[in-house]
């Protein structure tokens, strides 16, 4: 193995004689002055040097900014924005007897679930945790949904010779109004 080895360290010394060679010819065809003698000229050693150490800098000062980029940006992870919006239902549901913390929280937790709704992010846990807010806020504003089609009329009446158009409660009786 190692006389594999060796064999293959000098044909790659050989190939590499070869391209200094053909790089030689082509610097000698189109004139082009050899490294040494550029280097013997002090001007053109400090202009290397000078143009080096301007590379160098602009290099650090590129790694230090990229480094205190991704340790300053606020990480906007879609999973804490949910457990954020989470919270603040949780803690508006503790919070029914002040409606104006209520309605801060409900609709900063409102704000963020549509944001990860507008990315397409957790569509099922932002589904669930809005239908959860919407009951909060029926709740706590005392509205009740009726679903007529589930429930059953005391008085019958068909339905195409009347349509409802109000409803109004008055000495504990309900009224129905609507048009003919």
């Amino acid at each position: 193995m190692s006389k594999k080895f060796g064999k293959q360290i000098h044909l790659i010394q050989s190939q590499a004689i070869r391209i200094g060679e053909l790089i030689s010819l082509v610097a000698k065809r189109y004139k082009i002055p050899e490294l040494g003698t550029l280097m013997k000229n002090k001007k053109t050693e400090y202009a290397f040097l000078f143009v080096g150490i301007a590379l160098l800098f602009a290099l650090i000062y590129s790694f230090i900014q990229a480094i205190f980029y991704t340790v300053n940006t606020p990480n906007k992870d879609s999973k804490n924005e949910l457990l954020k919006a989470q919270t603040l239902i949780e803690e508006s549901q503790k919070l029914t007897s002040n409606p104006a913390s209520f309605n801060k929280n409900i609709e900063e937790a409102e704000k963020i679930l549509l944001e990860l709704k507008e990315e397409q992010l957790h569509i099922a846990d932002t589904e669930s945790l809005l239908c959860r807010i919407d009951a909060m806020k029926k709740e706590i504003n005392d509205i009740e949904t009726v679903n007529l089609s589930k429930t059953s009329s005391i008085v019958p009446f068909n339905a195409s010779d009347i349509s409802p158009v109000g409803c109004y409660e008055f000495d504990k009786k309900i009224t129905l109004l609507g048009k003919q």
